[in-house]
């Protein structure tokens, strides 16, 4: 009986052993779910106060995240510095270690997708850990200028020119600044960098090595990312036996469809973008390239074919509306920005205004080949694009014809403001293009209720991905 009661003692503990895993699992799977829900809900979704113009939003993460960067900082002077020679002495290297990540932003949207985060992202903490650096300068400057200075001095005359140009690339980085004047601030801040990088050089003291080994990492790291990305750049553009890439100018109304013929075969997902450059499109275009988001690409023999939908505005963009060529040589840069899986949910549900219907089309295509290839749990997908005029909706309809010869899902189609038609009138309804799946309303579309309904014939999880705010209700009358 022995041996009965100990395989009996052995199978109760193998059993409850089991019982306990399982449900210690599933005790970590919700505490890891109401963590991930309450950091979504309380510190990543939230926006501190709204979007203004030249001031982007600030989120309660990104607010925490930057006072625990500034406290560190602040905490490596003061501790341990009792004398002002220490504290300037300390500025001055920190000012350097913080520039070493800001030497990796060569190219902001490679980097951004090696550490996986978004380009938004990435330029925010750029622009943060610049600021701190100028701090930094600014601080081990006051301090050295008020015990001892002299331009005579090799030392000081190279610091005095560091700290010109580091205050210069925090000037212009000013989004009033940064906005009006991008290309020239591009140009000049890449020049800037040059100028820093040789003043610091001639600056900081041979004997510390430390200090020259953290330049000389800085300076590795911008030589190393500049040649990946020159080497990239030209194998992807460059092919024996391949014309170089063409883009075709397609002028529409209001839009601008671009087509590239790429020398080689491409990969492409849903939400990337890339940078085109036409050097012959202008005088200036060649120290010129403009991101634009991957509209459509298709195979064609051995190399691919990219279409961007481009909003004419002014500058690049401007000749490109202008121009009385159609065809010119040029280059593409990508594909940069990071995949989002919408697979994982059954009803996504997709609103767009305007041009921003551009960056919805490739994941739409994503989701109907993937429920063709049953790789995606996504049962439903529903557009509604709301357009300013009615004769928008020829930027994107032959896409929209091949996507809907495959799928089974219904895309509403919105149309506000100016009319082709005299006899349309707000609130009347049509069926438009080649099928009877996409219907046309002209009016605003009530979001409430069709959020309702969509939750009512949800299936599965459900995904709402917006672009900007619908336009407020106007007066229709004719």
């Amino acid at each position: 009986m022995e041996n009965v009661n100990v395989y009996a003692a052995v199978s109760a503990a193998l059993i409850a052993s089991w019982i306990a895993l399982r449900a210690m699992k599933y005790l970590i799977y919700l505490i890891r779910l109401s963590l991930t829900f309450a950091t979504l809900k309380y510190l990543i979704y939230p926006q501190l106060y709204r979007r203004r113009r030249f001031c982007g939003t600030v989120t309660p993460f990104e607010l925490l995240a930057v006072i625990a960067y500034l406290v560190a900082n602040v905490i490596c002077i003061l501790v341990g510095t009792p004398s002002q020679p220490q504290i300037s002495a300390r500025a001055g290297v920190l000012s350097v270690i913080n520039i070493i990540p800001l030497l990796m932003g060569g190219n902001l949207s490679r980097i951004a997708d090696w550490m996986g985060v978004t380009l938004r992202t990435h330029a925010g903490v750029h622009r943060w850990v610049g600021r701190t650096a100028f701090a930094h300068t600014l601080l081990h400057t006051i301090i050295t200028v008020r015990r001892s200075f002299s331009l005579k001095n090799p030392v000081h005359l190279s610091g005095v020119t560091a700290s010109t140009a580091i205050g210069l690339l925090c000037v212009l980085s000013l989004p009033i600044i940064r906005y009006h004047f991008y290309e020239f601030f591009l140009k000049l801040h890449s020049l800037l960098v040059v100028v820093l990088l040789i003043a610091l050089w001639n600056h900081v003291p041979r004997k510390k090595l430390a200090d020259h080994l953290y330049l000389i990492i800085g300076i590795s790291f911008l030589g190393g990312t500049f040649l990946y990305h020159l080497l990239r750049l030209a194998f992807r553009n460059i092919k024996h036996g391949v014309p170089c890439p063409r883009a075709e100018i397609a002028p529409m109304k209001d839009a601008i469809k671009v087509t590239v013929s790429l020398a080689r075969p491409w990969e492409f997902r849903a939400g990337q973008y890339v940078y085109l450059w036409i050097p012959g499109m202008s005088f200036w275009a060649f120290l010129q390239s403009h991101p634009f988001m991957v509209t459509w690409w298709e195979e064609q023999g051995s190399t691919t074919a990219v279409s961007l939908l481009v909003q004419p505005l002014s500058g690049f963009t401007s000749n490109l509306l202008k121009s009385s060529d159609n065809i010119f040589r040029a280059a593409v840069d990508g594909p940069y920005g990071l995949h989002h899986d919408f697979g994982e949910y059954g009803s996504v549900f997709l609103f767009a205004t305007g041009i921003g219907v551009a960056s919805h089309i490739p994941y739409i295509r994503e989701l109907i080949k993937g429920y063709n290839d049953c790789k995606v749990r996504t049962r439903r997908v529903s557009l509604i694009w709301q357009l300013e005029k009615e004769c928008h909706q020829e930027w994107v309809q032959d896409w929209m014809d091949k996507l809907l010869q495959d799928d089974s899902g219904y895309v509403s189609l919105y149309v506000l403001d100016k009319f082709n038609h005299s006899d349309s009138k707000y609130g009347d309804r049509e069926v438009y293009g080649q099928h009877n799946r996409i219907k046309k309303f002209f009016g605003l579309p009530d979001i409430h209720k069709l959020l309702t309904d969509e939750m009512e014939n949800r299936k599965g999880k459900t995904l709402v991905s917006g672009m900007r705010t619908l336009t407020k209700k106007r007066n229709y009358d004719n």
